[in-house]
């Protein structure tokens, strides 16, 4: 896969101006190979596991993307240690709140754009497959660096300053 397409002179698949300036770009998913030594079945019996699953890349940056598991399914994603990410403040929850309405009505008109939780693990011989992607990646003006997810008929933004932000979209 072509790395520069990822990096930092990506294009956005849309941007929003307001309070909290939003670029969605598409990402990478990079799996980590040791997922191949993981026993399947102990996580389709497990009541909850945090495992770090891969990474994600957009935008000239990257984060290790942890998924918490219960019963086989990927009930939850969250994000960690972000590569390439200039400090600065953290987002402020409200104001993304009040913009996730046109954040979720574009994010809905991007193909392949979002990740539906519960993702089931698969199995191919011995190895665990995770799908995670194509996510699109929500990138504000301050440094953060989140993901949209659909969970049921709504959607949540991920990002490193909290868990997750959902609403219900449409309404």
């Amino acid at each position: 896969m072509n790395q520069s397409r990822f990096g930092e002179n990506q294009k956005p698949l849309f941007v929003i101006e307001g309070p909290i300036e939003v670029k969605a770009y598409r990402s990478n998913f990079r799996p980590f190979d040791t997922l191949r030594f993981i026993d399947r079945d102990k996580l389709m019996k497990a009541s909850k596991v945090l495992l770090e699953v891969g990474t994600l890349e957009a935008a000239g940056r990257s984060a290790t993307l942890v998924a918490e598991i219960r019963k086989g399914m990927v009930t939850g994603l969250s994000l960690r240690g972000c590569a390439n990410c200039p400090p600065g403040p953290k987002a402020d929850k409200a104001k993304l709140k009040r913009i996730f309405p046109q954040v979720a009505e574009k994010t809905l008109q991007v193909p392949g754009r979002t990740v539906t939780l519960p993702i089931p693990i698969k199995r191919t011989g011995s190895l665990i497959r995770i799908v995670i992607g194509p996510i699109v990646i929500v990138i504000q003006t301050d440094p953060q660096f989140c993901i949209m997810v659909e969970v049921g008929n709504g959607f949540c933004i991920v990002c490193f300053f909290d868990e997750f932000v959902c609403d219900t979209f449409p309404d």
